[in-house]
């Protein structure tokens, strides 16, 4: 199957899950690619229009995977600002987040409602979810059970 992981990733973080899932889908014969959104000075401590240096199509693969960190509790700005501005196609998906505090009520469910809310509005059904608590010390058992989930 042809997955595009389309990620935006601030810290590394978000990247670095996305990475370790990419690898886990290849090796069940999966074609992955990551594709980065990338933003043009991107600082969380200004308040200015986001301007995207680099925007991922989603046209090319069958199963969509969005990638985003959770910011002031809510899902980050450039990823948001991307979903909207993708264009209605019918798409299947899955998504995750990552947060930095430890428990998924502080922003990582409201991240992924967001992404589901914006992603239905387009045509994209998420099917699968998954939240990490960054600061957590079971950080790695979460990865785990994405990846193990999102590999069914």
């Amino acid at each position: 199957m042809q997955i595009g992981l389309i990620v935006y990733s601030y810290s590394g973080n978000t990247l670095s899950v996305a990475e370790t899932l990419a690898e886990e889908l290849k090796k069940d014969k999966h074609q992955v690619t990551i594709e980065k959104i990338e933003v043009i000075d991107d600082n969380p401590e200004i308040d200015k229009p986001i301007e995207f240096q680099n925007i991922p199509k989603i046209s090319d693969y069958e199963l969509i995977i969005f990638a985003s960190p959770v910011r002031t509790f809510s899902l980050a700005p450039p990823m948001k600002k991307y979903l909207t501005e993708l264009p209605k196609e019918e798409k299947r998906a899955y998504c995750f987040v990552t947060q930095h505090l430890k428990s998924g009520w502080l922003g990582g469910r409201q991240a992924i409602g967001q992404i589901k809310n914006i992603s239905q509005a387009k045509g994209i059904k998420i099917e699968k979810t998954g939240i990490i608590n960054w600061s957590n010390k079971k950080r790695e058992e979460q990865i785990k059970n994405i990846i193990d989930n999102f590999s069914q």
